[in-house]
C-alpha cells in the first residue's frame, strides 16, 4: 500500500506510525509521497522500512524527525529485505529523505536510530550529491556519541553552512555501532562562519566527545558560547574523569577569540 499526499494549501502535517496498532499482518504503507508546498510544520515519527519522497516541500520552517529501525514485529514487514540490505538501502534513504528538507529554517532530529544510520552511508562522502542545507539556523540533535553517530552529525554540519545555534543531547541507540574503524572526515578543514551557540547535555567525558568538541572549536569561527552539562548520575570514577575531560578541553585550539565555556 502506498500513500500520496498532495495539497497547495496544507500548512501543518504529522505523521505517526504507531506499533500500538501494527503486527506483521498489518498492510502498513510502504511508500508514502509528500508534494505539500505551502508546508510549514512536518512531524514525522515512523520507521525506516517505509521510503518517504518528498516532493515539493519548499516553504517548510521546522521539521521534526523521530525515524528508528527497531520494533520486533517490523520483521514480518517487509520480508524482501534481508539484515544486510537493509544496512545498505536504510542509510541511503536517510539521505534522500534528509534532500526533501533542504529548505528547512529548524531542524530536530530525536531519534538516535536516524544519526547513528545516517552515519553509515557510504553517500556522505560524496558532497556533490549531498542535500545542503542552505536556510538552516538551528539544529537540535539527540544521539550517543558512538563513531557512526560522529559521522552522522559532522555530516549535517558541513552541510549546514548558515546554522547559528546546535543543542546536542545524549541519548543511546539500540542500534550496533558498526563500522566503528570508518574515516570519520574530523580531520578536513569544515569552516563555520555563523555558529555561535553551541549546547550538549549529558556529557560523560568519553574519547568521542573529546573529538567532536576540538572538531567543532577548530572550526566555529565566531563560536560565543559553549554550554556543556555533565551526567549527574556519574561514579566517583567517572566524575574524576570529567575533572580531566574539562582540564583536557581548556587545552584545545580555538577558531573563536571570545568564546565562552560554560559548565553545569
Amino acid at each position: 500500500m502506498n500513500v500520496s499526499i498532495e495539497s497547495r494549501e496544507l500548512k501543518h502535517l504529522e505523521i505517526i506510525s504507531d506499533s500500538e496498532f501494527c503486527d506483521p499482518s498489518y498492510n502498513m504503507a510502504k511508500i508514502i509521497r509528500l508534494s505539500t508546498p505551502k508546508l510549514i510544520s512536518f512531524i514525522c515519527s515512523a520507521y525506516m522500512v517505509q521510503e518517504y519522497c518528498l516532493e515539493n516541500l519548499s516553504s517548510l520552517v521546522t521539521a521534526t524527525i523521530q525515524m528508528t529501525n527497531e520494533g520486533n514485529w517490523l520483521e514480518g514487514v517487509d520480508l524482501e529485505l534481508s539484515v544486510e540490505e537493509q544496512k545498505e538501502l536504510y542509510p541511503k534513504r536517510m539521505v534522500e529523505y534528509l534532500r526533501g528538507l533542504h529548505n528547512v529554517k529548524e531542524l530536530t532530529v530525536s531519534s538516535p536510530d536516524f544519526v547513528q544510520v545516517l552515519g553509515r552511508s557510504s553517500i556522505l562522502i560524496a558532497v556533490q550529491s549531498s542535500p545542503q542545507f542552505c536556510n538552516l539556523r538551528c539544529l537540535k540533535l539527540q544521539a550517543p556519541f558512538t563513531r557512526c553517530c560522529l559521522r552522522g552529525m559532522t555530516y549535517l554540519l558541513k552541510t549546514s553552512p548558515s546554522v547559528e545555534y546546535l543543542f546536542l543531547t545524549r541519548l543511546e541507540s539500540g542500534l550496533l555501532d558498526i563500522d566503528a574503524d570508518g574515516e570519520l572526515g574530523l580531520a578536513l578543514p569544515c569552516p563555520m562562519f555563523h555558529l555561535k551557540h553551541v549546547e550538549i547535555r549529558d556529557v560523560q567525558g568519553c574519547e568521542n566527545e573529546h573529538k567532536f568538541l576540538e572538531f567543532l572549536l577548530k572550526n566555529a569561527i565566531v563560536l560565543g558560547k559553549l554550554v556543556m552539562s555533565f551526567d549527574t548520575t556519574a561514579s566517583a570514577n567517572r566524575r574524576k574523569l570529567m575533572k580531566k575531560f574539562k582540564e583536557k578541553l581548556r587545552t584545545l585550539p580555538r577558531a573563536s577569540l571570545s568564546l565562552t565555556t560554560i559548565f553545569l
